[in-house]
């Protein structure tokens, strides 16, 4: 009987003890409301910066908002600044700050893109543990993509270019808002009956993947211009 209760106690010590764990683990933050693409916006209001000045205005900076660190970290480090425009965005709610560069993201309410395709204006695309931190502007076709950032130039300052971007499990990419369908999968077309170089009614389109930037179709149809007033003209699907 003395085993027995022994080895109850000790179960019961286990016990309480995940129970401790549990309780003291800390939540994940709830996921933003707010629209995505307001990161990449903020983010682009300081190009031309140093990226602590993000970190200022979410009075984040060390030294009572004055140093030129955050927690002792550059508050120009690309990560830093990310941080701190996330913050901004969120209105205070979410700062994704912590040791591992990927999961803290996630733990304070960021959702993972796995697909490239998916990715919209605000994403953050984490390179690595530490090796580069930037947000999605828009994309400019296949894997590159216009992006805003801070550090890109070892400078400390914020900067927009291209980048190219391929999800990996060293390659992984955040939604922290609510997308607002910045990264449109439909193409735009375009059916043109009047002042056509060919004469004739012609085709026309703006590809969701190069942000309505670029046509994947220009084309004449058999149909005269002359036809623009006898009916309508319409794209449709196969």
């Amino acid at each position: 009987m003395r085993r027995r209760a022994i080895r109850i106690l000790a179960v019961l010590g286990m016990l309480a003890g995940l129970s401790i764990a549990l309780s003291t683990a800390s939540p994940a933050s709830a996921a933003g409301t707010y629209d995505n693409a307001r990161i990449a916006d903020i983010a682009l209001g300081y190009v031309g910066q140093w990226g602590g000045e993000a970190c200022r205005a979410a009075g984040l900076l060390d030294n009572h908002n004055t140093g030129r660190t955050v927690g002792g970290y550059g508050g120009g480090q690309c990560r830093t600044f990310v941080n701190c425009v996330v913050r901004l965005a969120s209105n205070g709610s979410q700062y994704p700050a912590g040791g591992d560069y990927f999961q803290s993201f996630l733990a304070a309410g960021g959702s993972e893109i796995t697909d490239v395709n998916s990715l919209s204006k605000g994403d953050v695309v984490q390179i690595g543990q530490g090796i580069h931190t930037t947000i999605i502007v828009s994309r400019v076709g296949g894997s590159v993509f216009n992006v805003v950032d801070s550090n890109y130039r070892n400078d400390e300052m914020v900067s927009a270019h291209t980048y190219s971007i391929v999800l990996s499990p060293t390659e992984r990419a955040f939604r922290m808002g609510t997308s607002s369908g910045g990264n449109a999968t439909t193409d735009l077309w375009f059916v043109k009956t009047r002042n056509t170089g060919s004469g004739r009614v012609e085709v026309h389109s703006a590809t969701a993947a190069s942000s309505y930037q670029r046509s994947s179709v220009d084309l004449p149809t058999w149909f005269s211009t002359g036809d623009q007033s006898n009916g309508w003209f319409q794209v449709g699907a196969k």
